[in-house]
């Protein structure tokens, strides 16, 4: 009876030390594909660790600071609100500088004669840096004073440029016979310009300050806007001034209706019909554009170098006025 009941504890026993040798034989030797995967990364992770370090890029120049432009005139930046249309007047020749224009170095080859020696050579030192615009002839910053006001001599010579389209015209010489103003004289420049401009009938009859009579031009007498206004406006508008050709005394405009557009414009205070109209004019042309909350024009003000360069900008760049038409030189007439 004892033998019958050991037999079957003795089965057990062995089955467990059976399957408790399988578990440990399966735990500790992995099967061959398994055994595979751990050997590739092993070596991937072997790789790694070996890799060597890479070689740092050798630094980089910092990008070099954009060059500021240089302006063209010496006492104003190119931030100033006209400086694109005071370099153009100023090359167009409607308006000058305030100041000596140096004259443009030029650079010439030495000759046979001229050629220096060896010791003039070595005590020759180069040109310096910043004379090398200069050198090539490029033009030289000069002053340009916008704020100075003009003068209506000014007006007459720059007037008479625009209307020919040409810079460096210069009208036929004064013939001391159109005009009995007494600074006329002294100002020869100012005389042959309104001449060449009353020979083409576009001297405004405003500006003879004692119109009717055409002997006085006040040449010396500083613009206020107003007069700038009118002046810009009859430059705009060659085609439609009015004028007698056999008794020529001054050219005009026949204005608008009057639309009160400006509280200081106005005939209450003195003004003329040509000074309290221009005024409109000029913003109904787009050639005047209000930089302010103010609606005031300022008509009695001065007119500034920069007030006129802008004007005449906007006249020869608008859509619907454009540069003038040229007129031809027409020569004095014998006394």
């Amino acid at each position: 009876m004892r033998n019958k009941l050991q037999y079957p504890t003795f089965i057990a026993v062995l089955f467990s030390l059976l399957v408790l040798s399988a578990c440990t034989k399966s735990a500790s030797t992995p099967p061959p594909g398994e055994t595979v995967v751990l050997q590739t990364v092993e070596v991937e992770v072997t790789r790694m660790v070996e890799l060597p370090t890479p070689t740092p890029l050798p630094p980089t120049d910092p990008p070099e600071p954009t060059a500021e432009p240089v302006s063209r005139f010496t006492d104003i930046t190119v931030t100033y609100y006209v400086y694109r249309e005071l370099v153009w007047s100023y090359d167009h020749g409607y308006i000058e500088s305030c100041g000596t224009v140096p004259e443009p170095i030029t650079v010439s080859e030495p000759t046979a004669e001229s050629s220096p020696t060896a010791e003039e050579t070595t005590e020759a030192s180069p040109a310096p840096e910043e004379n090398k615009e200069e050198a090539t002839g490029a033009p030289a910053p000069i002053p340009i004073c916008p704020e100075d006001p003009m003068l209506h001599g000014d007006f007459y010579v720059s007037s008479d440029r625009y209307i020919h389209q040409d810079a460096n015209f210069e009208p036929p010489t004064y013939s001391n016979i159109a005009f009995r103003d007494r600074g006329i004289a002294g100002a020869p420049e100012y005389a042959a310009a309104v001449e060449d401009l009353s020979r083409n009938w576009a001297m405004p009859k405003f500006f003879f300050c004692s119109w009717p009579s055409t002997d006085f031009v006040c040449p010396f007498k500083e613009a206020t806007r107003a007069e700038g206004a009118i002046m810009a406006e009859v430059l705009a508008h060659l085609d439609e001034l009015v004028y007698d050709p056999n008794t020529y005394n001054g050219s005009w405009l026949v204005w608008q209706a009057f639309g009160e557009s400006f509280p200081d414009v106005r005939y209450a205070f003195g003004l003329t019909e040509d000074e309290v109209k221009a005024p409109e004019a000029l913003e109904r042309d787009g050639i005047y554009q209000r930089r302010s909350a103010s609606r005031d024009f300022g008509p009695d003000e001065p007119l500034t170098k920069a007030v006129w360069a802008e004007w005449l900008y906007n006249a020869f760049h608008s859509p619907t006025i454009g540069p003038p038409k040229q007129v031809p030189v027409i020569a004095p007439s014998s006394p």
